[in-house]
């Protein structure tokens, strides 16, 4: 059974590829790394998506401190210690609620769902980031203010 997109299955799926693919290019270019097989690979990978995940942080910083965790094969972000963002492979999630979900669907943002064993597709409480927002912090501030106030109201 094919994994849908943008779940974490997929996304595992998707990073074993690449690491997969990542060794048969090293082994046809004739280099031999000092440590052979899945550990230099999964570095890389695991290197590629805390980059990601430190741009996404460095988007949010405007709004306060920044934390990131690793989480769940993605990566969980903090903003003042309230939990606001979730990064799952190269997409950046924000928290919404009833007050802020329109806003984020108006824009076209997809909610970030997986499949949950015996309960089907489950949808969070989060929506990717407009493209748009991704190229600057000051373009993302609106989107994260908004992520910040349901954070806020969640905690309540």
């Amino acid at each position: 059974m094919e994994a849908a997109p943008g779940t974490p299955e997929e996304l595992q799926r998707t990073i074993a590829r690449e690491i997969k693919l990542n060794a048969d290019l090293v082994k046809a270019a004739g280099v031999v790394p000092q440590q052979a097989g899945r550990g230099s690979a999964y570095t890389r990978a695991m290197a590629t998506r805390d980059a990601f995940a430190g741009y996404c942080a460095e988007l949010l910083s405007p709004l306060g401190p920044v934390r990131v965790k690793r989480m769940f094969g993605g990566h969980g972000i903090y903003v003042d210690d309230l939990f606001m963002a979730i990064v799952v492979g190269e997409t950046l999630y924000l928290k919404v609620d009833a007050q802020t979900r329109p806003r984020f669907e108006a824009e076209g943002c997809a909610p970030f769902t997986y499949t949950a064993k015996g309960r089907g597709r489950v949808s969070l409480g989060y929506h990717a980031a407009p493209a748009e927002a991704m190229d600057s912090p000051a373009l993302m501030r609106p989107w994260a203010a908004l992520a910040l106030q349901a954070a806020l109201r969640a905690r309540k």
